[in-house]
């Protein structure tokens, strides 16, 4: 529920038509999600956690990998929605704002994909060389201005021969 993601939120769902709004468990009771929730009060919400399947209105399937059930003590960040889709040959893997204990608990069993979101805009707080080393994706994304993506990360990525974009 930080600003950087949702601060657009509620006037998008009031300006398009939103069909899912798809959540974990600790958004609901977060107070800075207030103003979302609202807005997409009309709007079939569904609470997911790591294990469940969602569905595009293709019928492709998109597997959700976290966050886990329950995450006490987690950070906001850490309660990201973390999605892995594959279609037609190409996979990827979305972490949202994913930190360290996301992480951690992505690592338990991580997919390959083709395409990796970087997690948490390539911060220093999800640094993570596990996570590349395992999913080896063809090209990872970095969502952030330039100034935010760690130098270490960069490096990481770099050093395993991954491709950024940004």
């Amino acid at each position: 529920a930080d600003a950087d993601h949702i601060s657009g939120a509620a006037s998008l769902i009031r300006r398009f038509r939103v069909r899912r709004l798809v959540i974990s468990e600790p958004f609901l009771t977060d107070p800075r999600a207030r103003a979302v929730l609202l807005a997409a009060a009309a709007v079939p919400t569904v609470v997911v956690c790591d294990g469940d399947t969602l569905f595009t209105s293709s019928g492709i399937p998109v597997r959700v990998l976290g966050p886990p059930a329950t995450t006490p003590g987690w950070k906001p960040n850490d309660n990201s929605v973390v999605l892995f889709a594959e279609s037609s040959g190409l996979s990827v893997l979305l972490t949202g704002d994913s930190e360290r204990r996301a992480v951690a608990a992505l690592m338990r069993h991580p997919p390959r994909a083709d395409v990796l979101q970087i997690p948490h805009h390539g911060g220093a707080s999800s640094k993570s060389l596990e996570l590349p080393a395992h999913v080896r994706p063809a090209i990872a994304v970095a969502s952030a201005r330039e100034w935010f993506l760690s130098p270490e990360v960069e490096a990481d990525y770099r050093a395993l021969g991954i491709p950024l974009e940004g």
